[in-house]
């Protein structure tokens, strides 16, 4: 069956217009006019960029006194353990 209406973006497309529009210092509805993109259709695409699926890792260190572990995640959020 034909699917009417504006073709299916890729992912890749999604996530760069989702770049574009955060880089843009508009409001939503500004930004989706100007690109042509239903405000629906955006925040849609929005809500389902901010869903990261949980990962986990097992750190293995050995016990060396006064050292300090630091994780920076892609966002900027750091987590620092300290060591005794």
């Amino acid at each position: 069956m034909a699917r009417k209406g504006s073709p299916r973006r890729e992912s890749a497309a999604k996530a760069e217009v989702i770049s574009k529009f955060r880089r843009s210092g508009l409001s939503q509805v500004a930004f989706c006019k100007s690109e042509g993109i239903p405000v629906s259709t955006f925040h849609n695409w929005l809500k389902k960029d901010l869903i990261v699926p949980a990962a986990f890792s097992e750190i293995v260190t050995q016990r060396i006194p006064s050292t300090t572990v630091e994780l920076i995640f892609p966002d900027g959020t750091a987590l620092r353990i300290r060591g005794e």
